[in-house]
């Protein structure tokens, strides 16, 4: 798990990540990455994985490669 999410719960934690996401849609990699540690790779990662649970995600890119998510066994 990424450390910046270590302190959530499992439903805390797809949360934050969702929230990351709407970030990252919103302000960019630089910005994410300043604010939670977390890069392009490993939010496109949490992405591909809401879409393929049957989320919405807008603008998909699943450029993304192989990075420590965790495995926290969530949705995200």
């Amino acid at each position: 798990m990424h450390y910046s999410l270590a302190r959530f719960e499992r439903s805390e934690v797809a949360k934050q990540r969702l929230r990351i996401i709407e970030f990252y849609k919103r302000y960019g990699e630089r910005a994410t990455k300043e604010a939670f540690g977390v890069d392009r790779r490993l939010v496109s990662r949490w992405r591909r994985r809401l879409a393929d649970a049957g989320g919405d995600v807008s603008d998909d890119d699943t450029g993304g490669g192989d990075d420590d998510d965790g495995g926290c066994g969530c949705a995200l």
